[in-house]
């Protein structure tokens, strides 16, 4: 089976599907085999590869394509959550 994301024309991915190797594909229809870069629906698609959705105004595309926070994450080993209001990561 082969992974498709059906693409609109504002490059926004609005549904997945699984077909097999016989099944032919309509246009806006994208493979998507990246393991990195998975097609999420509400995600959209550059032409190269598939983007998650942004997940807070604040929130920037890095080079590789992923979504990076105002301010890094701390790495002590508590599980944090991002406060778009105060933009800062709040310990859980």
């Amino acid at each position: 089976m082969k992974r498709f994301a059906y693409v609109n024309p504002d490059s926004k991915v609005v549904e997945n599907i699984s077909l097999g190797a016989d099944d032919w594909v309509l246009e806006n229809w994208v493979e998507t085999s990246d393991v990195e870069h998975p097609a999420v629906i509400g995600g959209s698609y550059d032409g190269s590869v598939f983007i998650n959705p942004k997940p807070f105004n604040s929130w920037t595309l890095d080079e590789n394509k992923y979504w990076q926070p105002p301010v890094a994450k701390p790495n002590d080993g508590k599980v944090y959550s991002w406060n778009e209001e105060t933009l800062q990561w709040v310990a859980m």
